[in-house]
């Protein structure tokens, strides 16, 4: 063994919650009531023990018989049962508190002291302490993570407490990455800690808000890998602050490498919301310091194994294949730019004059096409699909000046177009985009000019629809969504949202784009129903607003109800209380639509 190296100082707790505990003995029962904290003494009650070859080893046993269950408060979390074995690695003074459950509770005694003179390196060897400080004689750097470094996207993520009912080590189901600077304090990130095992355990927090360095003693938990530190805190904003209860014990490290490390703590409720898992995320200084970002050399779109098949297909009976004239969306983005992979990349235009008259037929039964401009002009032939996700027009294509700023629409030098994206209702293409190249200087590819196409006319039918969806969120901003209903004309739809939660904080229903061409439209709710059981509610005091979509010159064109505004304390169910809005099953919502009610759905 090598103990009595140096003599170090450190306090190597584990914790309450997460730390280890022995199994409760099914011999054990309730105490007497008449038990006091003065009969639990040491040496009497109890006794602790170090090892004789081992002093770094200390035994804690029940002296008071196996009808009393033992409670234990050490260093190293909290134990039930008659014998308890720390290891002890470092140097220091620890306390121990003994109790025993009464009929009437938890009787505890005064807490005793013991003292560790030397350190024993055996018991720092797990790789944890070497991934986490460096290793014995060594200490470790970390920052926060930028989102950059292809572990996480930003400092912080989310986990439902729900999904992570065994949370531990290497068990961690989040459900948001929100991404970099989401704390929203900007001048965080050069904020360091820094984990040392030379002569302690020793750990430092530099601050840069504001500018001060807290300096103290970490303990880990190596089994159970549950973080602690004394006399300073975990690394974290201080705008984080009122979000947990005390930032120096209880942390659960749930990733861990020599370059990465995410620690998840259970928040506390408050404005921010109610009890959820948090999770920082860091990266070694080192590691930052000389990561160079992979270079990709054949970046390029990603798309669904089937979507060769996808594009090719309309599922709509009686025949599987049908021909599609595909004409530009009139929303904002019927031209933009789409990056090597296949991702919106800015640039959006709305369709020019021009552009809106321009049409795109696809006959996938005989792979034949035909394109036609505002003035009649065509192009046509046969063409084919690539499993490289190109489309080749043997006949070429027209060039047309489809976007309202100047994009011009056109094909690739070899007559072809990719597939930079498209969109399945179901067993339905609804949205299909497709680009062309373009060059720098060099004559190298570095970005797509697309456009966003959607059917128009298949099968010699004109197709006129528009997405209707539920969309609920909880105070953790977890959101159910209801599948796509289509609104094809006047009538009552049912959108429906199936699962459970039971912690409503908003809800809203949008059908989009509908105000674009109908602006008096208007959807009354008729009925609601919550597990199947109507509930009562008055449709006049929800709102009736837009949603994000605007057209060309930033009109709001998609209709939002929101069922449960908590910005609006005049809303329906923020008066009346919305607690009625969880569910364990589904929640359903009837809408009554009239595309044209003679007056405008959004008013001043």
């Amino acid at each position: 063994m090598k103990i009595k190296n140096t003599t170090y100082t450190v306090m190597a707790a584990l914790t309450l919650i997460l730390g280890a505990a022995a199994c409760t003995p099914d011999k054990h029962s309730l105490g007497e009531n008449a038990i006091t904290s003065e009969d639990l003494q040491e040496g009497v009650a109890y006794s602790i023990t170090p090892d004789s070859s081992n002093p770094n080893i200390v035994y804690l046993e029940n002296k008071m018989g196996s009808s009393y269950l033992a409670q234990w408060e050490t260093p190293q979390g909290r134990f039930q049962g008659d014998k308890v074995t720390l290891k002890m690695p470092f140097s220091g003074t620890y306390e121990v508190t003994f109790g025993i459950d009464t009929r009437a509770g938890a009787v505890y005694g005064k807490p005793v002291n013991f003292t560790i003179s030397d350190i024993c390196t055996d018991f720092i060897t797990a790789e944890v302490w070497t991934l986490l400080s460096g290793g014995v004689n060594q200490e470790k750097t970390w920052v926060y993570d930028t989102g950059e470094y292809g572990f996480a996207a930003g400092e912080l993520t989310y986990g439902s407490p729900d999904d992570n009912a065994n949370l531990s080590f290497g068990h961690f189901t989040p459900n948001w990455d929100p991404g970099k600077g989401h704390c929203g304090e900007d001048t965080m990130w050069e904020s360091t800690m820094t984990f040392s095992l030379k002569g302690s355990a020793g750990y430092s927090f530099y601050n840069s808000t504001s500018g001060t360095t807290q300096t103290g003693l970490f303990s880990l938990n190596e089994d159970s890998y549950v973080l602690s530190f004394s006399d300073a805190v975990l690394m974290h904003p201080d705008s984080w602050d009122g979000r947990y209860a005390d930032w120096s014990k209880n942390f659960q490290i749930v990733e861990l490498d020599e370059n990465h490390m995410r620690v998840v703590y259970l928040r506390q409720a408050g404005d921010w919301g109610g009890e959820w898992l948090e999770a920082f995320n860091y990266v070694s200084k080192e590691f930052a310091d000389s990561y160079e970002p992979p270079v990709d050399d054949n970046p390029q779109p990603t798309l669904a194994d089937t979507w060769m098949e996808d594009i090719s297909t309309l599922h709509r009976s009686p025949n599987s294949y049908r021909e599609i004239k595909w004409v530009l969306t009139d929303g904002g983005d019927a031209a933009s730019y789409y990056d090597l992979y296949g991702i919106f990349d800015g640039g959006s235009q709305a369709a020019s004059d021009a552009g809106a008259e321009m049409s795109l037929v696809l006959n996938s039964a005989d792979m034949t096409y035909s394109m036609k401009d505002a003035d009649g002009n065509e192009a046509a032939g046969a063409y084919t699909i690539s499993s490289d996700g190109f489309l080749t027009f043997e006949g070429g294509l027209l060039e047309v000046t489809a976007g309202k700023d100047g994009a011009i629409f056109r094909s690739n030098e070899d007559n072809t177009l990719r597939v930079l994206s498209y969109t399945m209702d179901g067993s339905e293409i609804t949205d299909l985009v497709l680009g062309y190249d373009l060059k720098d200087i060099h004559g190298d590819r570095y970005k797509y000019q697309a456009f966003h196409f959607i059917p128009k006319i298949v099968g010699g039918v004109e197709q006129e629809f528009f997405k209707a969806g539920l969309h609920f969120f909880n105070t953790g901003w977890t959101f159910t969504d209801s599948d796509v209903v289509k609104i094809t004309g006047d009538g009552v739809y049912t959108l429906k949202l199936t699962g459970s939660d039971t912690d409503p904080y908003g809800m809203y229903l949008d059908v989009v784009k509908v105000l674009a061409k109908y602006p008096n439209f208007d959807m009354e709710i008729v009925d609601m129903r919550v597990d199947g059981a109507s509930i009562a509610f008055d449709d006049a005091m929800i709102d009736r607003g837009s949603g994000d979509e605007t057209d060309a010159a930033g009109n709001p064109i998609t209709a939002r109800r929101y069922i449960l505004n908590p910005w609006n304390s005049e809303n329906y169910f923020m008066v009346n209380g919305y607690a009625v809005l969880g569910f364990t099953s589904s929640l359903e919502v009837d809408i009554k639509v009239t595309f044209d009610t003679g007056n405008p759905f959004l008013t001043e």
